[in-house]
């Protein structure tokens, strides 16, 4: 409870340093881009994801597919140098599955996911206000990039536009790094079943529970 108040504080404090101008923008970009993100129930889509340093030097990628859907269920399949893995939760807990080691970690979920995109498109309940502050100057606001600020501990976020259709997904982590997410081949809203997003473990694989 002391941490959302902290949020909160820490938003106003935000929202009183602009000018009112700037408030009216910075409120029709989060509504907007709230909104597009509410219209989404579920999402299919192949991705790409691109690390970069802080001189803008490609030091990894990886590629996948993305399956998601409201509330909290998710399945992530990537292929790299360093291997294949599916990361897939049904919204109370998540497996991480090395296949080459044949071990899955299960967590429990909690409230606040580590993965932006996950945060951002899985989430059923509260505020995109309650984690950022998102602007946005261009006119058409379906084709464009939304700059989505941190409050507390969320990495900036820039989200791209095409057609009104999430396009791409950029964020840093910590360290500086760059991280970006293309999205291709994305399908909204279709019918997608639970059971899609339950880990099927089998006797050989070795499950560490976190």
């Amino acid at each position: 409870m002391k941490i959302k108040y902290l949020k909160a504080i820490a938003f106003t404090v935000c929202l009183l340093s602009y000018s009112n101008t700037v408030l009216a923008e910075n409120n029709n970009a989060a509504n907007y881009i709230a909104s597009t993100l509410a219209k989404i129930t579920t999402m299919h889509a192949a991705y790409k994801q691109q690390l970069f340093n802080k001189n803008s030097k490609l030091i990894s990628s990886e590629n996948g597919s993305i399956l998601l859907k409201k509330p909290g269920m998710f399945k992530i399949t990537s292929h790299s140098v360093s291997g294949d893995y599916i990361t897939i939760s049904n919204g109370q807990y998540t497996w991480q599955y090395d296949q080459e080691l044949s071990q899955a970690i299960k967590t429990k979920n909690t409230t606040t996911y580590n993965s932006p995109i996950v945060l951002l498109l899985t989430t059923g309940e509260g505020n995109l206000s309650d984690y950022y502050n998102v602007t946005n100057d261009a006119n058409d606001l379906s084709n464009s990039k939304f700059t989505l600020t941190g409050i507390s501990e969320q990495p900036q976020l820039n989200i791209v536009l095409l057609n009104n259709n999430i396009s791409s997904i950029e964020y840093s982590d910590k360290l500086g790094h760059l991280n970006k997410i293309t999205l291709t081949d994305i399908v909204f809203n279709e019918n997608i079943a639970d059971d899609c997003f339950v880990f099927k473990t089998a006797p050989d694989i070795d499950i560490i529970e976190q």
